[in-house]
């Protein structure tokens, strides 16, 4: 909730003006996550651990939007190099069409990020053998610490 409010009084002293839609869980996540809204949406999003998130992120194609392209992004020249860079086996080759996805990305602003992850975690260095996940990463550190 408060990163919602300082996200709407931001975007209001630049002249733009929000109105506020909660909704309880069961509703957003079928319509609003779902990608089934009108506007803007806002919700954070845990650290993606997709093996391909640029697509799952952005990609159109002919059977409609990606999995999580919650944003309606449709840019054909997007399409053209994701899909490219799922063919490159160069690592060279494969690094220059990411810059350049990642330039036409910075440039068109499709979504609006946040500068930094809404989670931070510091873990105890004396830790050992514990192999925490990207997503909700506190898990299995409390079940090690749990278990032992």
């Amino acid at each position: 909730m408060d990163n919602a409010t300082l996200t709407q009084a931001q975007w209001k002293d630049i002249g733009v003006t929000i109105q506020n839609n909660e909704q309880p869980y069961t509703t957003y996540i079928s319509t609003t996550y779902a990608g089934n809204y009108e506007g803007m949406g806002h919700s954070p999003r845990a650290v993606p651990t997709y093996q391909d998130t640029l697509t799952d992120r952005f990609y159109w194609g002919p059977n409609g939007r990606a999995r999580i392209n919650l944003s309606y992004v449709n840019d054909p020249a997007l399409n053209t190099l994701l899909d490219k860079q799922r063919g490159q086996y160069d690592a060279t080759e494969r690094k220059k069409t990411l810059t350049d996805i990642e330039a036409l990305i910075a440039e068109e602003q499709y979504e609006i990020y946040f500068s930094t992850d809404t989670r931070t975690f510091f873990w105890d260095p004396t830790a050992s053998d514990v192999a925490p996940s990207s997503f909700f990463p506190y898990q299995p550190v409390m079940r090690w610490y749990f278990n032992k």
